[in-house]
C-alpha cells in the first residue's frame, strides 16, 4: 500500500489493524527512500516514525526489502511522488 501526503512531515504508523508482517519504506518527495522499517510487528500499537519529513510510505510484505536488497537511497518512480 502507498500512503501519500499532502505535505512532507515527520510520519507516524502503527500497525495496530494490521494482520501480517510489513517492511515500510518512507519516502521524499522525489521517491527517494530516506528511511526502512523492516518487518514490523502485527497487530502492534507502537508508532514507528519516519525519523525526518517525508511525502509518502510504500508498505511492502515483510523480507521484501532483503529480497530485493531495498536500501535507503534507491528511488521509488509513482506519478505521486514526482513534484
Amino acid at each position: 500500500m502507498l500512503f501519500v501526503y499532502e505535505d512532507e512531515s515527520d510520519v507516524m504508523m502503527w500497525m495496530k489493524n494490521t494482520y501480517l508482517p510489513l517492511d515500510m519504506l518512507f519516502l521524499n518527495a522525489k521517491g527517494q527512500i530516506v528511511h526502512i522499517t523492516e518487518n514490523t510487528t502485527p497487530l502492534s500499537t507502537r508508532t514507528i516514525s519516519s525519523g525526518r519529513n517525508v511525502i509518502g510510505v510504500l508498505e511492502l510484505n515483510a523480507g521484501t526489502v532483503l529480497r530485493l536488497g531495498i536500501k535507503v537511497g534507491d528511488i521509488a518512480n509513482h506519478h505521486f511522488l514526482q513534484k
